[in-house]
């Protein structure tokens, strides 16, 4: 595991002291907030709809390159 390229996610609810347990743990630092993994979206809110409307934009721009 790369740990300069490794991200930690936490659910809303995990308190800080948990985070600061996992962060002490993995030695990995960085939490992983707004940021895309294979393209898409690490962290989902409730409205997937506006997360992914993008998608169809962007498939249409591969198929017809």
């Amino acid at each position: 595991m790369n740990k300069e390229k490794s991200t930690v996610l936490f659910s809303s609810n995990c308190d800080d002291a948990a985070k600061q347990d996992v962060h002490s743990v993995l030695q990995i630092e960085t939490e992983a907030l707004a940021e895309r993994y294979l393209g898409l979206p690490t962290a989902l809110g409730r409205s997937t709809k506006e997360t992914f409307e993008y998608m169809p934009n962007k498939l249409r721009g591969l198929v017809g390159a």
